[in-house]
């Protein structure tokens, strides 16, 4: 299957309809078929809470969202309201977003929403996580991580879960940029669905800005670019990323320091 590690920038326009979406893939070309697409209100069910540990590798679940650590917020509208679901047939389609972060840092917590638009439930699956600087298009690292549904007898269609990676600084991915693309993808294991992606959240994001377009690699789309959504006059992604809080330097009183003078 393909994999996230390249961007483009080609800017593109798509409907977001229930079943055939036409996209318009650059000046002076003609608007064509690009196939079905799962563009919908917002989803009627919410699945709760997934939690992956990347130290652990164990995936726990809740209907309360988990109380974050001690990581610092550095983008964050996961806590917005859903009003669009984006999904594909193309169940290896990858899906983006640009944000700009408030800071910078090593990357130790995201949260980000995975949606089951269609067919049966969705067992296991592999969730890969890529940041790229949105500049230069450099990577900047990826998470990648499996996420087991059984416990909750699948991901069932039509629902979305919040999934939410915790113990993610060992694995490096130094956020050096505060403009930054984050695509997501899955590659499902053990699945019935028949369309697969994510949930578009209300604007603006509690944290950071975002653009109005989201990036979208999938054949039942077009070319990979960033899209335009008819009638969402801002299409965000829902994403948190919160990196290692900085450790203080260690502070000294007078007094502290006075004990340890000697006189000659």
């Amino acid at each position: 299957m393909k994999r996230a590690n390249a961007l483009s920038l080609l800017a593109v326009t798509a409907l977001l309809v229930p079943a055939v979406a036409m996209a318009q893939i650059g000046p002076g070309m003609e608007t064509s078929d690009r196939g079905t697409v799962t563009g919908a209100p917002a989803p009627a069910h919410f699945a709760g809470y997934a939690t992956f540990d990347l130290t652990t590798g164990q995936t726990s679940y809740s209907m309360t969202k988990p109380t974050p650590l001690a990581a610092v917020d550095i983008y964050n509208n996961i806590g917005n309201a859903p009003i669009a679901g984006l999904a594909s047939t193309d169940l290896a389609s990858i899906f983006g977003d640009q944000v700009t972060t408030t800071g910078t840092g090593t990357l130790d917590e995201l949260e980000l929403v995975v949606y089951n638009a269609a067919g049966g439930p969705v067992m296991t699956t592999n969730i890969f996580i890529s940041f790229y600087d949105a500049v230069t298009l450099a990577p900047l690292g990826s998470i990648g991580g499996g996420l087991d549904f059984t416990p909750l007898g699948g991901l069932p269609a039509g629902s979305f879960v919040y999934v939410q990676g915790t113990g993610l600084a060992g694995a490096g991915v130094n956020l050096s940029t505060t403009n930054l693309i984050v695509t997501q993808q899955l590659q499902p294991i053990t699945s019935a669905s028949t369309s697969l992606g994510t949930v578009l959240v209300s604007a603006p994001p509690a944290l950071g800005t975002s653009l109005p377009s989201v990036y979208i690699d999938s054949s039942t789309f077009g070319p990979a670019g960033f899209y335009t959504l008819n009638g969402i006059d801002e299409a965000d992604l829902g994403y948190r990323l919160a990196i290692l809080e900085p450790t203080p330097a260690k502070q000294s009183t007078w007094g502290g320091v006075k004990g340890t003078y000697r006189g000659q």
